[in-house]
């Protein structure tokens, strides 16, 4: 589980600046993809747990969260690949070397499109490529 801090950093991040598809499903939100056949994007976090770096008084102690944001890019079913690919990349470039805040993009991944890896949904009306983009948030507390 990614901090909040680093959630809503993505969230913002996201919102300022995809314009190219709806993004929806963001985690917990319970929604259903959109009723037309349009591309659409969601994402979710995983974090491998903090380490402290440092202990100093009061309000310095450091702290390092490593973790990573999994950005999943839809199209309809049976339209290829070439799509799907092509905002994959567009994601993986959004992240790279990106810093929000405290929390620095080191890594993204490019798509991995061998099969099982891409990603299809239950119903079958979707196809699509998740990038993983991952992090480190360094805070002090």
């Amino acid at each position: 589980m990614s901090s909040k801090y680093v959630r809503d950093q993505v969230k913002a991040f996201l919102d300022a600046n995809w314009v190219a598809t709806i993004i929806a499903g963001a985690e917990n939100e319970f929604e259903e993809p959109p009723g037309s056949l349009v591309p659409w994007l969601t994402y979710g976090f995983g974090a491998e747990g903090e380490q402290q770096m440092s202990i100093g008084n009061p309000g310095g102690n450091c702290f390092e969260e490593p973790g990573e944001v999994r950005v999943t890019v839809f199209v309809a079913s049976g339209t290829g690949i070439e799509e799907a690919l092509t905002y994959a990349e567009s994601v993986r470039t959004m992240f790279r070397g990106v810093q929000l805040g405290q929390v620095r993009f080191t890594t993204v991944d490019p798509p991995d499109t061998s099969f099982p890896s891409s990603v299809q949904s239950s119903m079958g009306n979707w196809f699509g490529y998740q990038v993983v983009a991952r992090y480190v948030y360094n805070y002090a507390t």
